[in-house]
């Protein structure tokens, strides 16, 4: 059954259901990796998904989820964009997605974390053709000057002089 043929009631609950089963979602929790706590919130959704779609079973509602999931990160990217574009207060993004709030408990699992640098700014001032995409390639492979190369013909060269 399409997710647009449910209802908003019945979507409510099997997103309230999801939440309260962290095994699904949160990935940094230890209930995320045991597969005891997993099973018992897919066997509560795929529950509940019986009561529109009796053939329902753990990779329907596992692709339910993805689709939810998907929809969801696609209005969130567009969401922080406009939020950090500095538009005014009377220019907010409006997700078009009803169920956007529902889903903003898996908000952190959705945004990427900060990275770290290995470099400090003064490294990367020091060397630009570090910062020149042209340059990625050259980086990647060894300079001559730091390959030694055991080639007989240039022995041979340097023992006639």
């Amino acid at each position: 059954m399409d997710i647009r043929h449910t209802t908003k009631e019945f979507m409510t609950e099997f997103i309230s259901i999801y939440r309260e089963h962290p095994a699904l979602w949160k990935t940094k929790s230890k209930e995320y990796v045991n597969r005891n706590l997993k099973n018992v919130g897919y066997d509560a959704l795929i529950e509940l998904y019986k009561k529109v779609d009796p053939d329902a079973d753990r990779d329907l509602v596992s692709k339910k989820i993805q689709s939810l999931r998907g929809s969801f990160r696609k209005e969130l990217k567009k969401f922080e964009k406009y939020r950090k574009s500095g538009a005014g207060l009377d220019e907010q993004y409006v997700p078009s997605l009803w169920y956007f709030d529902l889903l903003m408990f898996t908000r952190d699992q959705e945004l990427p974390t900060d990275s770290i640098d290995n470099l400090s700014d003064s490294q990367l001032q020091s060397t630009p053709e570090l910062c020149d995409g042209d340059n990625i390639d050259r980086m990647s492979q060894p300079r001559a000057s730091d390959v030694e190369v055991d080639d007989p013909q240039a022995d041979q060269n340097t023992s006639r002089d």
